[in-house]
């Protein structure tokens, strides 16, 4: 819908339609009076009939042509002008003084006055006849006397010696002669019959009121949505006209306006009603017309975020950023090889001149209180520049704590911060990134590990099983060979051997992916180490090794899995009788320091160890390079904090 062609096309025609009969409707409502019988008998009326009269009165002392009739000596103003449009058949003849008058009637078969007088009488319709401020007849509205004032009315002539103004003259109500005729009937004009048409209809045209007032608000809002919106864009479609400043947009409207409005002035005059109705119908579609172009441009500014930028004022504060931004840039790269701290130094001496020489130039012109506001203000934004750019300097160190305590975080956002902190945010961008993407690697080479391990656990797993189930069935057959009895013991020697690696495999799988689940109890360290030297003593003793324990009188507790504990503090003892010189001394010490127990086992290794220790503690590592003893150099190790 918003893209329809169609939709938009309906809704700009009916637009105008609504928009129309409510102007209508609402004019009728305000003015209605002005067209009904009603309003004659009103003192509004009245107040507008003799207000009427008093301009025909300005318009008799002003005129300087008047001509004599042939039996008057009264000079007499022949005009056309009408003040009034709401009635018909209106003559009136204004006497001055007895020597001056001014009438709308004919005078090409009126030979005096007293003809035009009674033409006047004899005409069918209302009368108003006021001799010397006397009221003879009268058809209006009220209590004639209060609007005697707006006859009293100064002319004034121009001094050419003191180029001042001056009383001419003075005219007074007592000083006129009015006899005046109309028709209450409406005079036909274009707005009259519009009203009289509305008139008739008048309840259709007050019920249509909210009909139209829903429609239009209907056909706004799907507008405002629609507007912008072109088939196969995604974005607001702007054009030409959208670019174009709005303010030059403005004047445009303006001037055609203003130049229709005189158009329209120019044309009051013209007693043609069609072309009026013509001239009226007109303006009300070319003002149309501008308000919906001005509407569908400034919607399509505001939905695409560019209302600012296309005014005369956002051109100019865009010239002007992007200035200062260029200047910044040429200064920045002037001074990018200049010490932070002569930097600080050369700016602060910047402005501390700049301060100086607008105190200096505002005292020259007695303004120091402006010279100092103004430095005033300039010490303000230095403050605020340096109190940003410290917490630029403060953000910056809290994104580098992050990496170093190992958290990923953020990045900066170099908009907040401030152009002498940016280039090192940068940089810290750069190591928190290179700083992730090792991580993530290094997570992802565990993980292929350790899915290697599982993998290769389960793929050996199955066959072994098979092996060592087909070795049980061998050794009950009564195998008499003793050389096939020595086989058969070796295989089950090397499949229980192999038993043991892929289990170890299977807890490291565990172990690394933290898929280990551990029953914490209290365990005694000094008997666990006890237990276990006792389980190896034959061990010891086959390869001459004497064990030299030394443990802390008191007892020493510590929560753990015993389980796996017993299995790490194993391990060691396995690979003291494996690897440690033969008739040598292994000691033992078990102590506690600073709220740690401290498990320390030392032996002289058989083999001259030529590797790193941080190469001897990987996995699948021995220090065994020939690999000719038992082992496989897979360590375990669990971790987990201690209460």
């Amino acid at each position: 819908m918003k893209e329809s062609k169609i939709l938009k096309t309906i809704s700009y025609v009916l637009l105008p339609i609504l928009v129309g009969i409510m102007i209508l409707s609402l004019l009728y409502s305000v003015g209605r009076n002005d067209y009904s019988n009603s309003y004659f008998e009103s003192e509004k009326f009245t107040e507008d009939y003799l207000d009427g009269i008093s301009q025909i009165v300005r318009s008799l002392i002003y005129e300087e042509e008047a001509e004599n009739m042939e039996e008057d000596a009264v000079r007499i103003v022949k005009t056309y002008y009408s003040y009034f449009s709401n009635i018909s058949d209106h003559y009136y003849l204004i006497v001055y003084n007895g020597d001056k008058a001014i009438t709308n009637v004919d005078l090409d078969e009126m030979k005096n006055l007293n003809e035009i007088k009674e033409f006047i009488k004899a005409q069918d319709g209302k009368k108003l006849t006021i001799e010397k401020g006397k009221i003879k007849e009268s058809s209006l509205y009220g209590n004639l006397s209060k609007y005697k004032n707006d006859f009293v009315i100064n002319y004034y002539s121009m001094n050419n010696e003191s180029s001042d103004l001056q009383i001419l003259q003075t005219t007074k109500f007592n000083d006129f002669d009015i006899y005046t005729t109309y028709k209450e009937n409406m005079k036909y004009d274009t707005i009259s019959s519009i009203m009289n048409i509305i008139s008739q209809n008048e309840d259709a045209f007050y019920s249509m009121l909210p009909v139209c007032s829903i429609f239009i608000a209907i056909i706004i809002i799907y507008l405002i949505i629609s507007i912008g919106h072109t088939k196969g864009k995604s974005e607001i479609d702007l054009n030409d006209l959208d670019k174009t400043p709005l303010e030059l947009l403005i004047i445009l409207v303006i001037l055609i306006t203003l130049i229709l409005g005189s158009v329209i002035s120019i044309c009051t005059h013209i007693r043609y009603e069609k072309l009026m109705l013509s001239l009226y119908i007109t303006a009300y579609f070319v003002i149309y017309i501008e308000f919906i172009v001005m509407f569908i441009t400034i919607v399509k500014r505001l939905k695409a975020k560019v209302f600012f930028k296309t005014t005369l004022i956002g051109m100019l504060v865009n010239f002007l950023e992007k200035t200062y931004r260029k200047v910044s840039k040429e200064v920045s790269d002037a001074t990018s090889k200049i010490k932070l701290s002569r930097k600080v130094l050369l700016t602060a001496l910047f402005y501390g001149i700049a301060m100086i020489l607008i105190i200096a130039i505002f005292d020259t012109y007695n303004m120091l209180e402006l010279g100092l506001l103004i430095d005033f203000i300039i010490l303000m934004t230095i403050l605020y520049k340096a109190i940003k750019t410290i917490n630029s300097i403060m953000k910056i160190k809290e994104k580098i704590q992050d990496i170093y305590e190992g958290n990923k975080g953020g990045e900066l956002d170099l908009k907040k911060l401030t152009p002498l902190t940016k280039e090192t945010a940068m940089y810290v961008n750069d190591i928190s990134k290179g700083f992730e993407h090792a991580v993530e690697e290094g997570l992802k080479s565990e993980r292929l590990k350790t899915e290697l391990i599982t993998n290769v656990s389960h793929d050996i797993k199955t066959p072994l099983t098979s092996i060592i189930n087909y070795i049980d069935l061998i050794k009950k057959e009564n195998v008499k060979n003793e050389k096939v009895k020595e086989y058969i013991g070796i295989l089950e020697n090397k499949a229980e051997r192999l038993k043991r690696l892929t289990e170890d495999l299977v807890e490291a799988s565990k172990a690394s992916s933290g898929n280990v689940n551990l029953n914490l109890e209290k365990i005694n360290v000094g008997e666990l180490i006890k237990q276990t030297t006792g389980e190896f003593e034959d061990k010891f003793k086959k390869r001459g090794l004497e064990v030299v324990t030394n443990i802390q009188d008191e007892e020493l507790f510590i929560e753990a899995d015993s389980r796996y504990m017993y299995r790490v503090i194993e391990n060691l003892f396995s690979n003291v009788s494996k690897y440690a010189t033969k008739k040598t001394r292994v000691y033992i010490d078990v102590f506690s320091k600073d709220t740690k127990i401290n498990i320390i086992i030392k032996n002289i290794s058989q083999e001259r160890l030529n590797i790193t220790t941080d190469e001897l503690m990987q996995r699948f590592v021995r220090g065994d390079k020939s690999r000719t003893t038992e082992g496989s150099g897979l360590r375990i190790i669990y971790n987990k904090k201690l209460n």
